[in-house]
């Protein structure tokens, strides 16, 4: 009996993914705009790397980057992508589709946000090989495991963006400053672009408050093959990604259904 519930819940899944890929695909200019914006980042990252970086540190410095680089890249699409376009629906009065469906509002809100960083998957591995092309090969060990780690990094952000979005449906455009503080703060805090080593101590403790600092600390460490993190064990480390891969879609999902009661109730949906 349990698992009709089951597969019918996987099988409405589904059909919600197919239908916002289908919406993506009908604006392919964004798609483009978007695809090709990353690889002009990475082409700047690069430029400046060859620039101004010593030869001897150069490969590990790029990888340090890069890899960076692709969290920062699921870090920033999930804020806006995910978490400000409900806000910005609301404006355009196309959010009633997702309040007249009987579907499960957290199932819909996981389609969007899977559709969206699949394609930001895509860009960030284009952006990977772009980089080769240009620089060299980059390390690259144990991939499985760095997708694990990859993985669950992701569906901690998407539990972010599902905050975002709640706090959006009912402030409004006030969130897009919090948003914007939020992305450079974890830009630096993270560590996205340069070791852990090169923060200050006070900054270093700060960074070892937040659960992505040890996701971008893993994925390198993993990628990369060095011999252990720079904030933790490795082990310790992983535990802490997995638990927040688990925890933020729901945790970031009742932050949004608590923000959702209090908009309807003062009449802003």
């Amino acid at each position: 009996m349990g698992t009709v519930p089951l597969r019918a819940t996987w099988a409405s899944f589904r059909a919600m993914l197919k239908q916002q890929f289908l919406l993506l695909s009908r604006y392919p200019l964004n798609l483009l705009a978007n695809f090709f914006l990353v690889l002009a980042s990475v082409i700047i990252i690069m430029l400046v790397m060859t620039l101004f970086s010593p030869e001897t540190v150069g490969q590990r410095l790029r990888g340090i980057t890069l890899y960076g680089f692709v969290i920062y890249l699921f870090l920033s699409h999930t804020l806006w992508t995910v978490g400000m376009s409900l806000e910005r629906e609301t404006e355009e009065g196309t959010l009633t589709g997702l309040y007249l469906s009987p579907a499960s509002r957290f199932l819909t809100l996981l389609a969007r946000a899977v559709a969206a960083l699949t394609w930001t998957a895509v860009a960030g591995l284009a952006g990977l090989l772009l980089a080769q092309t240009i620089t060299g090969r980059l390390p690259v060990h144990q991939p499985g495991l760095a997708l694990v780690i990859l993985l669950f990094t992701v569906s901690g952000l998407i539990g972010l963006g599902f905050a975002i979005a709640g706090l959006a449906l009912r402030f409004g455009q006030a969130v897009e400053l919090a948003a914007n503080l939020l992305e450079f703060g974890l830009m630096g805090l993270c560590a996205f672009f340069f070791p852990f080593g090169l923060l200050p101590p006070a900054l270093q403790y700060l960074a070892r408050l937040i659960p992505l600092s040890y996701s971008v600390d893993a994925f390198r460490t993993v990628a990369l093959g060095e011999p252990r993190p720079e904030l933790l064990s490795l082990e310790a480390e992983l535990v802490i990604i997995i638990v927040t891969g688990l925890a933020g879609p729901p945790l970031g999902y009742g932050i949004y259904w608590l923000n959702e009661r209090v908009a309807r109730r003062e009449g802003l949906l």
